[in-house]
């Protein structure tokens, strides 16, 4: 046998279990009935204690071979995946219209048929973490924000056995003791510094392009939630980079003409979408390619040329994508207001600062190019003034002023308001957010 097919687990209690029973347990736990255990001793030596009593690591070996298990950190899932199974298993609090929207939403988008499996790989939600998803549910924090919390404390991921192929695989190879005195004070120091660390510093710690429930229930933020998280980032930055360059300098295109072509031919907007084949499935040449074969222009193949020097259209491609990625706007919507050969212009003196000097300028330039909120635009193309929107939407005039002149955050606003002004204003709730700032 494989020494990779078999894998060492743990399982924390109060007693000594030789042989873990099939459908014994409680259902309501994270992944619903099932033998819980974790591939590091000293945190099933935690889960073993309790305030009073001492408790017990049991250890075990477990043959995966022939095994389905489901991994939810593999590249394909997300966050919300995982909470989707919790939200079926533990009981959350729906406390607003939103928690209770966002809690269908979840279930519907992000399901997973986990029962199918033999065996999950997956987060722990203890008592802090369950807090942690139950904020986001209720739209207290953003996506990254939950993403951050949940490596909090580092509690670690969990084995969980799910069928009775799992159980049959499971051999028993002996224990460790657990002192309550040692153990439980570790346990309570972890949970508190999660706490600590979440409550003083993570929940409050907003950042432009944060995106919120309410925004992740719109349809176009789907994939883009699921696909493009920061690891890819850097394959993403190169591609674009690579693909202007190519363009400019071995293909001989204008760069206007050809980032037009770019836009045009919906690779743009599923590029800034997370779609794998453009940020990571294809080198920044064939994305070239990819363009003008979409866009049904004539070409002749050319061997790329690679300099030791970076061009200025390089680096326009490489700080464009980072600042599409962190404002979430597509890069129609920057075009409109900052033209690429404004961009490009920004090489000098940008190229040699931190890129977030970039993105500010770029933002900077955004909101001038803009004029005015996005409920102010949409508002005065409606024809309407304050306080008719205020009269039809039933939200308070002052209300209204203050998102336009930005004293209150839109982005955070009510619910109820959001989805009366988009009703009015005939537009999406995600048209009336700030996506800089």
């Amino acid at each position: 046998m494989s020494k990779q097919m078999k894998r060492k687990i743990y399982h924390g209690s109060s007693e000594i279990i030789e042989k873990p029973e099939f459908g014994y347990g409680k259902p309501y736990n994270d992944y619903g009935l099932g033998f819980y255990c974790t591939e590091q001793i000293d945190m099933a030596r935690e889960w073993g204690v309790s305030k009073e009593e001492d408790g017990i690591a049991n250890c075990y070996e477990i043959d995966c071979s022939g095994l389905k298990i489901l991994n939810l950190n593999d590249e394909k899932y997300c966050i919300l995946h995982w909470l989707s199974i919790l939200l079926e298993n533990r009981e959350f609090e729906v406390s607003s219209a939103l928690a209770a929207e966002a809690k269908e939403y979840i279930l519907k988008k992000f399901k997973i048929e986990y029962e199918e499996y033999d065996a999950i790989v997956g987060y722990r939600a203890d008592d802090s973490y369950f807090s942690f998803a139950q904020d986001f549910i209720n739209g207290a924090i953003s996506y990254r924000q939950l993403n951050r919390a949940m490596h909090l404390g580092k509690l670690g991921q969990q084995f969980v056995l799910k069928s009775k192929k799992a159980f049959q695989q499971i051999e028993f190879t002996g224990y460790e003791s657990a002192a309550s005195k040692e153990w439980y004070r570790k346990k309570m120091l972890r949970d508190r510094s999660a706490r600590r660390e979440y409550f003083d510093v993570e929940r409050n710690k907003r950042q432009k392009g944060d995106l919120y429930i309410i925004q992740i229930m719109d349809e176009e933020m789907n994939q883009m939630i699921c696909a493009y998280v920061e690891f890819i980032l850097e394959s993403a930055r190169r591609n674009l980079a690579r693909m202007l360059d190519f363009a400019v300098y071995d293909m001989c295109y204008d760069l206007q003409q050809f980032y037009h072509w770019f836009l045009m031919s919906g690779i743009a907007e599923q590029f800034g979408s997370g779609d794998y084949r453009f940020l990571a499935g294809m080198s920044g040449v064939e994305l070239a390619y990819e363009v003008l074969d979409v866009s049904q222009i004539a070409y002749e193949r050319r061997k790329p040329c690679y300099s030791a020097n970076r061009s200025e259209e390089y680096w326009t491609g490489w700080a464009l994508a980072y600042y599409q990625w962190e404002t979430s706007l597509t890069f129609r919507e920057i075009e409109k207001y900052i033209p690429i050969t404004e961009v490009c212009g920004l090489y000098s003196p940008y190229h040699e600062m931190d890129i977030r000097q970039f993105s500010d300028k770029m933002n900077e330039l955004y909101m001038k190019a803009k004029k005015g909120t996005s409920l102010k635009i949409l508002r005065k193309y409606a024809g309407m003034s304050q306080r008719e929107l205020s009269e039809l939407s039933g939200v308070p005039l002052r209300t209204i002023q203050q998102y336009e002149q930005q004293q209150k955050n839109i982005n955070k606003a009510q619910v109820e308001y959001l989805v009366r002004l988009s009703k009015t204003l005939y537009c999406e709730i995600t048209d009336l957010l700030e996506k800089t700032k």
